[in-house]
């Protein structure tokens, strides 16, 4: 593992094909994370996804006001690019990893591991969700060790 990385970076890395722009759009509840330097840390923490035009809006807890308000470039083949200064570049690209038949889980990370998260249409999962997402992210690189559950 690269220092600063929760993934061996020598394992591939893919996108789901279950993802499309119009799926993904909505508000997602961060279920589980791996802490990292880029995006805060918050109870609660909720992405708000719009495709077109694309933005993300990061919120904690019941607030209202954003605590990450940026562009966003929605790739179909399941990369969010984050288009702010604020992050690194090669962690701009977030890399829908998969998602339910339903549309309703996700994982996601980075290329680099700097980041991962399993993301919720609600705040209420089903363990065998849970575990599908994990193994997702073991198959594509990450130590599942770190990862947070509730809150990055």
């Amino acid at each position: 593992m690269v220092h600063g990385s929760y993934r061996d970076t020598d394992v591939p890395i893919s996108a789901t094909s279950r993802f499309t722009p119009a799926r993904f759009d909505g508000t997602w509840h961060v279920i589980a994370g791996y802490p990292n330097a880029f995006l805060p840390s918050c109870p609660g923490q909720t992405w708000q996804i719009m495709s077109d035009p694309g933005s993300i809006d990061v919120t904690c807890g019941s607030g209202d006001r954003p605590v990450l308000s940026s562009g966003l470039g929605v790739d179909p083949r399941g990369v969010l690019r984050v288009q702010t200064s604020d992050l690194d570049s090669r962690s701009r690209a977030f890399w829908v990893l998969w998602m339910d038949e339903e549309g309703r889980l996700a994982a996601i990370g980075t290329p680099g591991g700097e980041m991962g998260w399993v993301v919720s249409r609600g705040t209420e999962l089903r363990a065998d969700r849970l575990a599908a997402a994990t193994a997702i992210l073991e198959f594509n690189g990450y130590d599942t060790g770190p990862l947070k559950s509730g809150e990055p």
